[in-house]
């Protein structure tokens, strides 16, 4: 009799651990949906303004610039299949074919020749004191520690116009 109590007691233990995790789940999936949703909308009614107001007409990849001013950079295609980039910023929108520029290869290119030892962390299209630029974020093992920075190429040509230094971190 024993016996099947235990397996009687495992079983309602499992039960309880699955209904736990269930509810869990629910619970995490619910918070990150509600975290997100804010984004997720505001990046929507970026690309109907994009598609609305320039010749933006398939999207295939969405990223965030901030700095003076934040912008949701789509990046996508217009009908005839040509590459185009969009800043949409709260008080403009701005758009231009990725022929007419340089390409973040390109860029990535140019901060491993400046510092060949560079790991790029991120390259994302902004604006800086009225230019459009390429944002590259990297970072660089030194004998301290790493320093991250910030460098902006001008978009239409590819120039360095600033770079930033961030703290050593250890």
């Amino acid at each position: 009799m024993s016996g099947m109590k235990k397996k009687g007691n495992a079983a309602k233990y499992i039960f309880i651990m699955l209904s736990a995790a269930v509810i869990v789940t629910a619970v995490i999936q619910r918070l990150y949906v509600t975290v997100q949703g804010e984004y997720w909308q505001e990046n929507h009614a970026a690309v109907e303004r994009a598609m609305s107001e320039t010749e933006l007409a398939a999207v295939s990849k969405i990223e965030t610039f901030r700095l003076a001013e934040e912008y949701t950079v789509i990046f996508g295609r217009d009908d005839e299949q040509r590459e185009l980039i969009v800043w949409v910023g709260e008080n403009e929108i701005h758009a231009e074919y990725a022929s007419a520029g340089v390409s973040a290869q390109e860029v990535a290119e140019a901060v491993k020749r400046k510092d060949s030892g560079a790991e790029i962390l991120r390259i994302v299209p902004g604006k800086l004191g009225g230019e459009w630029v390429w944002e590259v974020f990297y970072k660089l093992k030194q004998e301290k520690g790493t320093r991250h920075y910030y460098d902006y190429y001008r978009f239409s040509d590819g120039r360095l116009l600033e770079t930033y230094t961030l703290g050593l971190m250890r």
